[in-house]
């Protein structure tokens, strides 16, 4: 069987059980179906052993290419009992090679930069050697997705990254032979084949493949062109590693480096020329791809869209960023705003962007305006809502402003915060740590809106539900994200203006005092960041019941650790603990009763017993940790007892107003 990437495996997966046999479709049910969150390196090794004998590979290829053509009729077919109004041109399978000698290919410009990393290039070009290597007669490099208008050249929707390192590979073959006269026949036929050619009478090349605004210059000068591997060494060791071009420069020259170290690996150039020419022949006739082609953007973006519903894992920004631009490019040509103002607003957007999950970002984004989608999809709806093209040029200008306000959220130290009290950066600090990003298209909404004072008693109120109900009691995660996107939604149309309508719009996830208290008991907590905080706030409430005058001073967090007064690993000391209760170590070890703060020269106690530990807790400054030294003797009951205690002091602790 022929190596296959994971593409190809997700599309047998998914379109198979459309068009063939029963035997077969049972067959790919049973056998693919446990491997579809598998790593992309283990798949070729997978491969070999998943088909049934008597099953070709030119069969699944057939079956592949059918499946997807009949589900994608069949789903148009059936909308809103319309007849097919997709126009497919053509849809064959093709060498990839081949295809690329026909025709010319332009990645818009607004599509995302080439960025596939060292590892994904060495993978792309091991599968491919090896198959060759091994003597395989086909390679399937998976789907591929192109739009084709009046202009000459495909538009490419999905496969930029495969194209361009298929072309990276022609690029530095066609350089190792240009080092050689002898070879440059050969030289030429790669370069006007697969590189670029002119035309009759013209002196430059017209590359076959062209990529967005960015990264166009660099491929160019890079790749269609023949260039030295030390002038490639150059530009990548200059360009900066942030640089929207490092990834090109990077697998330009891992690949041009990787042709050479093949070469130097045969005894001859001339072996190594016919090793060469193999893999342009085998890229060019056995790597095979499903080519789909439409005719309009409208079509386009409707097919990617419906690949994505079938599990193909293409990024929802993505196709909004598609969308957006094509509706703003119809705007420019009917008079309205030029794409060059979206593409700078949305490069700033993804800048602002790079620390987080951005498609996290897009979800939060929508939920604050029109309240949480329904399930995954979000794609159909955002284009329903930006569909006019004046609409999808504001909306960029909403997710630019957006995009600081929810890195803020990730981050109290932001500008955003700076004339914030030092409580309210504690409630963000709080918001990341258990993970409360269900609450962000609320914060989103509120943010630009609320005056500082009443979006600190905002921050204060979801802290204190994402203690009581996220963390302690184990609430439902999507009904936050329910009930605080109705809230969003009423905040950004003007019909919620005050902490005080928010806190009875979210009722249902405040937890009640008793439920909290009984759940809080028994609370566990392997995380060392989270049983930080939680007993860090429970220091504070210990110091405002004594009427401590230093009770709101924080406790910075670089001076304390969490210890385990029941060690992990119990030496000599705690053998007789143990002996009497041989499950007390599985059953109470990250138990919150059983865990204190440390700080300074506290630190270091380890697992020495009981009684050395306690003679350090009654040292310690931290009120919660000195009353430790007031039991006798350490077991489940003690610990059982202490965590009563520090249950009564979290309801008074985390409770609002």
């Amino acid at each position: 069987m022929g190596s296959y990437t994971w593409t190809s495996m997700k599309l047998l997966m998914l379109y198979a059980p459309l068009s063939t046999t029963r035997t077969w479709r049972t067959h790919l049910a049973s056998r693919f179906r446990p491997f579809a969150r598998r790593d992309l390196s283990a798949m070729p090794s997978l491969a070999g052993s998943l088909l049934p004998s008597g099953i070709t590979q030119s069969f699944v290829l057939l079956s592949v290419e059918l499946c997807v053509i009949e589900s994608l009729l069949r789903n148009f077919a059936h909308k809103d009992d319309s007849p097919v109004t997709i126009p497919f041109s053509e849809t064959p399978t093709v060498g990839l090679g081949q295809f690329i000698r026909e025709v010319r290919f332009q990645v818009p410009s607004h599509q995302r930069d080439y960025s596939w990393k060292e590892e994904y290039v060495k993978q792309f070009v091991d599968d491919i050697t090896n198959a060759l290597g091994d003597g395989e007669d086909l390679y399937f490099c998976g789907l591929m997705v192109f739009t084709k208008g009046d202009d000459p050249a495909f538009q490419v929707l999905d496969g930029q990254q495969r194209l361009a390192t298929t072309l990276m590979i022609f690029s530095a073959i066609r350089n190792w032979l240009g080092a050689y006269s002898a070879f440059k026949k050969a030289q030429t036929q790669i370069e006007e084949r697969y590189l670029g050619d002119s035309e009759l009478g013209k002196d430059e090349i017209e590359p076959k493949l062209s990529l967005n605004a960015a990264n166009n210059d660099f491929f160019r000068r890079f790749v269609i062109e023949a260039v030295p591997i030390a002038d490639i060494a150059n530009a990548t060791r200059a360009h900066e590693k942030a640089g929207r071009n490092r990834a090109l420069l990077e697998a330009t020259l891992y690949i041009n480096k990787r042709i050479g170290e093949i070469a130097d690996g045969y005894r001859s150039k001339e072996k190594a020329k016919d090793y060469f020419l193999s893999l342009v022949n085998y890229l060019n006739d056995t790597v095979k791809i499903v080519r789909l082609v439409v005719r309009g953007d409208e079509a386009a973006y409707t097919i990617f869209e419906t690949l994505n519903d079938r599990g193909m894992d293409l990024a929802p920004l993505d196709l909004v960023k598609n969308y957006l631009f094509s509706r703003a490019e119809k705007g420019r040509r009917s008079g309205g705003k030029s794409l060059a103002d979206l593409e700078e607003r949305w490069t700033e957007m993804m800048t602002l962007l790079s620390g987080v999950k951005v498609d996290s970002f897009l979800r939060a984004f929508w939920s604050s305006k029109h309240g949480a989608p329904q399930g995954r999809k979000l794609f159909g709806p955002f284009k329903k809502q930006y569909s006019d093209p004046v609409d999808a040029y504001k909306v960029s200008i909403d997710m630019r402003s957006a995009a600081e306000r929810y890195v803020a959220l990730t981050d109290s130290s932001d500008p955003i915060w700076a004339n914030f009290s030092a409580r309210a950066k504690l409630s963000i600090d709080a918001l990341n740590i258990i993970g409360m990003t269900q609450a962000y298209p609320l914060l989103l909404a509120a943010l630009p809106i609320f005056e500082k004072k009443e979006m600190e008693r905002l921050l204060r109120l979801i802290e204190v539900i994402a203690v009581r109900y996220q963390s302690v009691a184990r609430g439902r995660p999507g009904r936050i994200e329910s009930l605080g996107g109705i809230a969003a939604k009423a905040i950004t149309d003007g019909r919620i203006k005050s902490v005080h309508q928010i806190a009875q719009e979210l009722k249902e996830l405040y937890t009640s005092d008793a439920q909290f208290g009984s759940e809080f008991a028994l609370k566990i907590e392997r995380e060392s960041k989270k049983a930080a905080y939680l007993l860090r706030g429970l220091e504070h409430q210990s110091l405002v019941r004594a009427q401590d005058p230093h009770a709101n001073e924080l406790i910075p967090s670089t001076i304390i650790t969490v210890e385990h007064i029941l060690p992990k690993s119990p030496g000599d000391g705690w053998k007789k603990e143990m002996a009497a209760d041989p499950d007390l170590l599985d059953d109470c070890l990250y138990r919150l009763g059983n865990l204190c703060l440390l700080a300074d020269a506290n630190r270091a106690l380890g697992n020495k017993p009981f009684a050395t530990k306690s003679a350090s807790y009654r040292t310690s400054r931290l009120r919660t940790t000195n009353s430790v030294a007031q039991y006798p003797q350490w077991g489940r009951d003690e610990i059982g007892k202490r965590q009563q205690h520090l249950a009564q002091l979290a309801v008074a602790e985390w409770r609002f107003p």
